[in-house]
Order: structure tokens, then C-alpha cells, then sequence
């Protein structure tokens, strides 16, 4: 897809994000190089993740010892080590993630806006993830925040439509392919040869899947309990060593910990705790438990629920926010 930015003959499957920040690179650098700066931004990347999710736990109010504490865990969470050595879109989606919360609660709605919409385009699910912030603002009544958080929203949408006037991307088009890995896979097992044979055959893969849930809704339930699983399962089903199977495996405590914390101490969480940490959890746990997940589809929401963990564990002991 960068290449095709490059030559003028772009291509439209994932999301543009990615492939832009390719081809500026392969401006710069030359094609042998471009892997290994990917990797170095990768790793640049999760260092000012880590650096702004501090500066957030704090404008959340979190105590300065628990935003530290929850720093550790996160940086040495397996998932965060071992998706930053690989060239995908991980850290730099969590990093835009990280960034546009921060703006949101430093009252910079037009930036949150702007810096949300972009770290859509490289985790695609988390299109979903500023409307309903919007909404939230809409309902609450703050209508110069919620129409600054849109106007940003709107105007990196046309500035993307500007791009693709101009033939420099083309709309992505993947949903289509995973609505058709969810309705003929499950997350256990995905068939990528028998999903791209059917591309060329379905003309309309929502009503496949929608046909799908009203006709076999067993094995619906069933590709929809295993793409759970594949997110938030005690173990992985998939051909590893037990070290492997371990490690991730550890992200199931921490989510039983994040869901009993809200479900247990929903009295000591303020309303941007509610809202910026867990929406990002719910919006990636229900958007690819309806399609299909892999182990890195969490790297996103990783630190959140570390935080949340930190935070039910200490709740035993006293208040976790300071007293202001």
C-alpha cells in the first residue's frame, strides 16, 4: 500500500494510516533501511506512551505512587514488549490513543478530536471510540467541548477525503474481508485463503453475516464466544509452549480485576476514570468479539486494565485518588 502511494496507484484494503507513515519514510530513508526505522519508531513510540499515560494516570488524579507502580507493570507486560519488536501498528495506535485522552482531559477537545481520529486510522476499531465520547459530551450538556471534539474529528476526515479526491489513497476496505473472516472462521482457527476466495464471490458480506446469525445462530455464538476467549482467555488455544501460554494467560486476572473494579469499587472511580478508561476496553472487547481476534488486538487497552488491576488491589488497603 505505500508503494502505491509512491507510484500513484494506490491500494484500498487496511486502514491509510500505516501506509502513509510507510511511504513518508521510504522518502527518507532507503527501502533496505525503512524495516529497521520502523522498529526504532516503534520503540520511540512506547516510550512516550509510557510517558504520557503517567501524565494522564495524574490528570486523573490517581496518587503519584500508584501512576508509578502501574507505569512498571505495564512496561514489563509481556503483550507491550514482545508487539513493540514487530512492525505493526500497535504502539503507534496506542501511542495516538494515549495522546488524544490526555488532550481530552487537559480540556483540548479540538487536539483529542484530531489526534482520536488519526489513531483510528491505524487500530480501525477505534473509530467507534469518539462518538460515543461525543455523545457522552453532547448528553452532558458541554456543547463547546463536544463541538470542538468533532470539528477536529471532521476535519481529519477531510483531510483524508482530500487525499483520496487527489488519488493519493483509496477508502480502505477490509471490513469487508472481516466480515467475511467472522462469518466463515472462528478466532481458534482463521482460514485466510478460504476468507480471500469468497471476496471475489460475496457482493454484499454484511448480509452473509447478518444471514449467518439468523440461520446458524449457534455457531454464531459459538465464533463469538472464541473471539472472546481469543481477547480475554485464560489460555491460548493456539500451537505454543507453556511459557507462551503463561504469559498470555496473565491477561486474564487482569481483566476479572478491571470488571471488579467497576463492578465492586465503581463508588471511588470519578466519571473520567468511567469514561477514559474503560470505553477504550469496551469498544475493542465488543467490536472484535462480533468479527474475530488475535492475541495483539488488546495491546491497546493493555494499560488500562493494569491500572485497573493496581487500582481494585489497592482499593483493599485505602483511597487511590488524592484528596482534592
Amino acid at each position: 500500500m505505500a508503494d502505491g502511494i509512491l507510484y500513484g496507484k494506490p491500494i484500498s484494503y487496511f486502514p491509510n494510516g500505516y501506509p502513509l507513515f510507510i511511504a513518508l519514510l521510504k522518502l527518507i530513508f532507503s527501502d533496505a533501511l525503512v524495516p529497521t526505522i520502523l522498529i526504532i519508531f516503534n520503540i520511540i513510540f512506547q516510550i512516550l506512551s509510557q510517558y504520557l499515560f503517567f501524565k494522564l494516570l495524574i490528570k486523573l488524579n490517581l496518587n503519584k505512587e500508584l501512576a508509578l507502580i502501574t507505569l512498571f507493570f505495564v512496561a514489563i507486560y509481556p503483550n507491550q514488549i514482545n508487539y513493540t519488536r514487530q512492525i505493526l501498528t500497535e504502539p503507534i495506535s496506542l501511542f495516538l490513543l494515549i495522546l488524544s485522552l490526555l488532550m481530552y482531559v487537559s480540556n483540548k477537545p479540538f487536539l483529542s478530536g484530531i489526534t482520536g481520529f488519526l489513531a483510528a486510522q491505524f487500530r480501525p476499531t477505534l473509530i467507534f471510540l469518539f462518538p460515543l465520547i461525543l455523545i457522552h459530551e453532547i448528553i452532558s450538556k458541554n456543547t463547546k467541548k463536544s463541538f470542538l471534539l468533532g470539528l477536529g474529528v471532521i476535519l481529519c476526515l477531510f483531510f483524508f477525503k482530500i487525499l483520496e479526491y487527489f488519488n493519493l489513497i483509496l477508502p480502505p476496505d477490509n471490513l469487508k474481508f472481516n466480515l467475511i473472516v467472522a462469518t466463515y472462521s472462528d478466532s481458534f482457527n482463521i482460514n485466510w485463503e478460504l476468507a480471500r476466495s469468497k471476496l471475489s464471490i460475496i457482493k454484499n458480506p454484511l448480509s452473509v453475516y447478518i444471514n449467518h446469525l439468523i440461520t446458524n445462530p449457534l455457531d454464531f455464538l459459538e465464533k463469538r464466544i472464541i473471539s472472546l476467549w481469543s481477547l480475554w482467555g485464560p489460555f491460548s488455544v493456539t500451537h505454543r509452549g507453556i511459557l507462551e501460554k503463561i504469559l498470555i494467560g496473565i491477561r486474564f486476572p487482569l481483566f476479572m480485576f478491571s470488571i471488579a473494579l467497576f463492578l465492586l469499587r465503581k463508588n471511588l472511580l470519578s466519571k473520567n476514570i468511567l469514561i477514559i478508561t474503560y470505553l477504550p476496553i469496551l469498544v475493542i472487547t465488543f467490536i472484535h468479539t462480533m468479527f474475530f481476534s488475535q492475541q495483539r488486538f488488546t495491546f491497546v487497552v493493555e494499560p488500562f486494565i493494569i491500572m485497573h488491576t493496581v487500582l481494585y488491589l489497592y482499593s483493599f488497603k485505602g483511597n487511590f485518588l488524592n484528596e482534592n
